[in-house]
């Protein structure tokens, strides 16, 4: 059976919220449901590199996007992310290059479940 992030075209399994609605998506039980991959992972790559994230290392990072309160380990997540991408954790956002920033949601994707 297709993960929940494939069936709603939402490779980092974002939660529903303004964000994601002024992004184009519609509520799925409060999780984003996405038109396209595309889409989806454009909402992504939004939200990193807007101004709640982009300053952050990739510790802080998780402890935001995947909070304990939601049933996550921020710091497991930060660790997959860092050694799945190359990227350090100690390192903000706003000075990794393009490749860097493409490894990072690639790992997103893998540690979300987005398959089909």
């Amino acid at each position: 059976m297709p993960s929940r992030s494939f069936r709603n075209n939402n490779p980092g399994n974002l939660r529903f919220g303004p964000f994601a609605e002024s992004r184009g998506a519609k509520d799925d039980a409060g999780y984003a449901k996405f038109k396209t991959p595309i889409e989806g992972l454009a909402a992504l790559l939004d939200l990193l590199a807007g101004g709640m994230y982009r300053n952050l290392d990739l510790v802080r990072v998780f402890q935001r996007y995947a909070p304990t309160g939601d049933n996550n380990n921020p710091d497991i997540y930060a660790r997959f992310v860092s050694g799945r991408s190359g990227v350090p954790l100690d390192v903000m956002l706003a000075d990794l290059d393009p490749f860097q920033i493409l490894k990072i949601l690639e790992a997103i994707t893998v540690y979300e479940g987005w398959h089909s």
